[in-house]
């Protein structure tokens, strides 16, 4: 029905997404995400191989910008902190042309963790330095077509937009002062609900 979901309930889908990835989901989701934005320069890359760790999980190489991917949710301040300037000294030492380096993660680094990264942007001043937390993530593909989301965050949104659709003519009936109709609308969404359930169920 060419129903569009709106902004904040996508948001919400896409950041608990996110932040319920562990490593190497994430670190997909993060290529994904890099490919659209960079269409014609990004480069995965995986730890591996006669080099072993390149100490970066993608980079641009026109545009000279080094990624860093880390699923950090439940990791004390102490080893993200370690975590991070490992990667971003070994990748500054390994590809001394370095314009950019961006960390990512699947949530919000604490204050502690931010001002540690603003110490070493004055130890290595040639370097841009950024972080992006799962909100930054999440504005980022927010802007994103409806397919494009999908395809980044690896769920299909389609069954969601036609759900939030239907949840609000149900709210319209209910304004409106007719439980009757708004009820047999829940009704069908709850029989819907659970066949698409019980078919995903069967591919588990």
């Amino acid at each position: 029905s060419g129903s569009k979901m709106n902004k904040v309930t996508l948001q919400t889908i896409i950041e608990d997404r996110i932040f319920n990835l562990d490593g190497n989901s994430f670190q997909d989701l993060c290529d994904r995400l890099c490919l659209k934005l960079y269409p014609d320069d990004y480069t995965p890359v995986r730890a591996g191989g006669p080099k072993g760790d390149t100490k970066m999980d993608g980079y641009c190489p026109k545009g000279k910008i080094y990624f860093a991917a880390h699923a950090t949710r439940g990791e004390r301040t102490a080893a993200i902190k370690k975590k991070i300037e490992n990667d971003l000294k070994g990748c500054l030492k390994q590809h001394e042309d370095a314009e950019t380096w961006i960390f990512l993660t699947n949530d919000t680094l604490v204050g502690d963790v931010e001002t540690y990264v603003h110490k070493l942007r004055t130890e290595f001043p040639k370097v841009t330095i950024k972080t992006w937390g799962h909100k930054k993530i999440t504005e980022t593909i927010v802007e994103f077509g409806e397919g494009d989301i999908s395809s980044i965050i690896g769920l299909d949104l389609g069954p969601m937009v036609q759900l939030e659709s239907e949840i609000n003519d149900a709210a319209q009936f209910l304004k409106e002062d007719k439980p009757k109709d708004a009820l047999l609308l829940f009704n069908r969404l709850w029989e819907q609900h659970n066949g698409y359930m019980s078919d995903r169920q069967k591919f588990r």
